[in-house]
């Protein structure tokens, strides 16, 4: 199959739709600044985590996953020890499971009411406060599955207001069997939200150790 291919700039273009989804794709749930949703998780306990560096690639976050238990075969590790920046430090990356209740309507007018979504946690919010209300409900409720949360997200000027929601409600359990597509994230499905092909990893370190050396205060905030 070709990659090239011809074009007649007489010729209009169709406009992607912004809301394109396929039931197959993996989403990440995001909150605007000021924003509210209501989210529906289902993780019955507590969710997997991963061992990750997050970066800004001059376009978007990307986060590398840490190949190793103990790092030691990691390129990010290696970057660290090396330029002794902090933001090398690999962080735990919590992923839970939920609905995302706001819906949306498709470019052929389909309304799309909910989406599963991948919901992450940084550690420092999952150890600040999160685990603490997930920990009061599950207690309580049995389990989380099936719990609906109210969620929202501080103004920009609010001290590091979390993309994830830094105020969660609980408001009621709900019964999934009026839902669909309700199954937790399979391995595959979380680790499709990072950089885990060795190589690519190895090119992304390279690039930031020289990003580092060149500049490093620039280093620092890029």
């Amino acid at each position: 199959m070709a990659l090239l291919k011809s074009v007649n700039l007489n010729d209009e273009p169709e406009i992607p739709d912004s809301k394109s989804f396929r039931e197959d794709e993996v989403w990440v749930f995001s909150l605007k600044y000021e924003e509210e949703a209501n989210v529906i998780l289902l993780n019955d306990k507590g969710p997997p985590c991963v061992d990750a560096v997050e970066i800004w690639d001059g376009k978007k976050q990307i986060r590398c996953a840490v190949l190793a238990s103990d790092g030691k075969d990691c390129p990010f590790t290696n970057l660290l020890e090396d330029t002794g920046n902090k933001k090398f430090r690999p962080k735990k990356f919590y992923v839970f499971t939920c609905l995302d209740l706001r819906g949306f309507t498709r470019k052929n007018g389909e309304t799309v009411p909910y989406t599963r979504k991948a919901l992450l946690v940084k550690e420092h919010m999952y150890a600040k406060w999160f685990r603490k209300r997930l920990v009061k409900t599950q207690d309580k409720q049995g389990t989380l599955r099936g719990s609906k949360w109210e969620v929202g997200r501080g103004p920009d000027m609010t001290p590091s207001p979390a993309s994830c929601g830094d105020s969660w409600d609980f408001e009621e359990m709900v019964d999934l069997s009026e839902y669909t597509n309700t199954e937790v994230l399979t391995e595959e499905e979380i680790l499709s939200l990072f950089v885990t092909d060795p190589d690519r990893l190895a090119r992304i370190a390279k690039e930031q150790k020289e990003l580092a050396n060149a500049s490093p205060a620039t280093a620092a905030k890029y």
